[in-house]
């Protein structure tokens, strides 16, 4: 016979939301963003690869191919305003990925990321050297945001 398991905890169901799979950078705080680009996660071996698949764990976690190209001008904007507007409504950030996907012109929101991952091949990483910044001035304009908050002079950061 079968046992039945009842695990008794709500589940997420979402629809599947086809087109480019995108996320969107933003740096800085409310009154002084530092960069906002939104950059498409490809594969460098099939450019539609996320058109129609999930982006995974597996994909980002174990795979080489996995790359970031900017989009920024695909959204209107007004997309871009109401994208900032929202980030800026949450009050103090420094820093937050908003994951979503991109189709016919118009951005769908899939999640909010406000601990997103900063690792050198991140796509912050990506999207600060797209404008020639390194990966230091990437992780300098996040701390200046948190420092100013609290008040800490960032001179205490930089070396002389």
């Amino acid at each position: 016979s079968k046992q039945q398991v009842l695990f008794r905890q709500p589940i997420i169901v979402e629809e599947f939301v086809s087109g480019s799979e995108v996320c969107i950078c933003i740096v800085g705080s409310p009154g002084n963003i530092k960069m906002f680009e939104v950059m498409e996660v490809t594969s460098e071996k099939d450019e539609t690869f996320f058109f129609n698949r999930l982006y995974t764990a597996k994909d980002k976690h174990h795979s080489d191919s996995v790359v970031h190209k900017r989009i920024t001008d695909k959204l209107n904007p007004g997309q871009k305003e109401n994208i900032l507007a929202m980030y800026k409504a949450l009050g103090k950030m420094d820093f937050m990925r908003v994951d979503g996907r991109v189709k016919d012109g118009q951005f769908t929101l899939i999640e909010l990321t406000p601990d997103g991952y900063l690792g050198s091949d991140s796509s912050f990483a990506d999207a600060y050297r797209y404008h020639g910044k390194s990966y230091e001035t990437l992780l300098c304009d996040i701390i200046h945001s948190a420092s100013t908050y609290y008040q800490i002079p960032y001179s205490n950061y930089i070396k002389n």
